[in-house]
């Protein structure tokens, strides 16, 4: 588990590991992944989550609640989804939530940010090996090198994660 200066907020020791890697968005397929990068795009990135548009409270103790202590910090391009972590958890395990259904009910995507970033990079290097592939070569991208990726994924995470957020991502069509 990460440790740091105890006199820092939550969110100030996410964001010395946050800045450490440069990783601003991911792309594969349809879906692109944008992490914030400065403190006022995760402050605006609460909005309709932890804060009402009118600054008010959004969040509560009961189940499908949004969580004080959950923080977005980035988005998913395709349905708008957060990408958000758990501020008490000096790990900053890595969840999604789909928008819309009316109360939240978080998948865990990473066991913390640190493998949310191998992840991440992960798919970016599968992402660049079939850029300059031709479509009409490979119909878009191998599904044995894609389940490839998943798997090592799921690896990572100590096969503790909700794999359908990787699956969608990598192998639309099983979903």
């Amino acid at each position: 588990m990460p440790t740091g200066n105890t006199n820092k907020s939550p969110l100030e020791s996410y964001f010395d590991l946050r800045n450490s890697y440069t990783v601003r968005d991911v792309s594969f397929g349809y879906e692109s992944i944008e992490l914030f990068k400065m403190l006022e795009e995760v402050e605006k990135g609460q909005l309709g989550f932890s804060i009402g548009a009118k600054g008010e409270d959004l969040t509560g103790l009961d189940d499908g609640d949004w969580k004080k202590e959950w923080c977005v910090i980035g988005r998913s391009s395709l349905m708008g989804d957060p990408i958000f972590t758990d501020l008490s958890n000096l790990d900053y395990p890595i969840y999604t939530a789909a928008v819309g259904s009316g109360e939240w009910k978080p998948k865990l995507i990473s066991l913390s940010f640190i493998k949310f970033m191998e992840a991440l990079k992960l798919m970016e290097a599968y992402s660049s090996s079939i850029d300059n592939v031709p479509l009409d070569e490979n119909e878009s991208y191998s599904k044995s090198d894609a389940h490839k990726v998943l798997m090592e994924i799921i690896k990572l995470n100590d096969n503790k994660i909700s794999v359908a957020f990787w699956e969608g991502w990598l192998i639309p069509d099983v979903l």
